[in-house]
């Protein structure tokens, strides 16, 4: 965090927030955790993605796919200035048809993309953080969703994928999946979005990161 106490004296550190659905639900708890010292900044038009937090439009991250033209349009119009970049995308990679069962994102194009973020990021000089994809009932999600499906083995192998990329380039990880099963039971609204209590207490869990690392 070199860049950041060099360049952070008397105003707040922006932290750019770019994730999917659950990361856009739990961002208001977390701005008002965070309170002035941090000023906790995400991808245009939360509104619009807030309308169908399956498909992945204006604020809502969508697939490592769209994080990584995301961060490249914004490489190339030269606004990749934050304090510190806080990043997943999983959640919609590991997307399955109901009809085929293909996968939305492979595990070997969903490492390229990873490795092509860590590069982008790397070349902008942005300390950078890493949040693990939230698990999956699978029972519950595959009863409530008939378009597409998820699975929590899926999972758990795309984190992996993503601890080991992050682990070898020196990044941060807020393990926000163990987290969320610490919490138990009752604490889906739907197929795998979360209560107001539960996203409270991610945003509590990810503020408290944040205050450590930012020291």
């Amino acid at each position: 965090m070199n860049r950041q106490s060099e360049t952070v004296t008397n105003r707040a550190a922006t932290l750019f927030l770019l994730g999917d659905s659950i990361s856009l639900q739990y961002s208001p708890y977390l701005r008002k955790m965070l309170g002035g010292k941090y000023r906790l900044v995400q991808k245009e038009n939360p509104d619009e993605a807030m309308r169908n937090l399956d498909n992945p439009t204006g604020g809502n991250g969508g697939d490592s796919r769209m994080v990584l033209d995301y961060l490249l349009q914004r490489e190339a119009a030269g606004v990749m200035n934050e304090d510190a970049l806080i990043l997943n995308c999983g959640l919609h990679d590991i997307k399955r048809k109901s009809d085929t069962r293909n996968l939305q994102v492979s595990p070997v194009d969903y490492e390229s993309n990873l490795k092509q973020i860590l590069a982008l990021i790397a070349r902008c000089n942005i300390p950078f953080l890493w949040i693990r994809t939230t698990p999956v009932e699978d029972e519950r999600h595959n009863r409530l969703s008939s378009e597409f499906h998820r699975y929590n083995q899926d999972v758990e192998i795309y984190n992996g994928i993503a601890d080991r990329l992050m682990l070898e380039a020196g990044v941060p990880i807020l393990d926000l999946n163990g987290f969320t099963r610490s919490l138990g039971d009752g604490v889906y609204c739907d197929h795998v979005h979360y209560t107001e209590a539960a996203r409270a207490q991610q945003a509590a869990y990810i503020a408290g990161f944040l205050a450590s690392y930012m020291k």
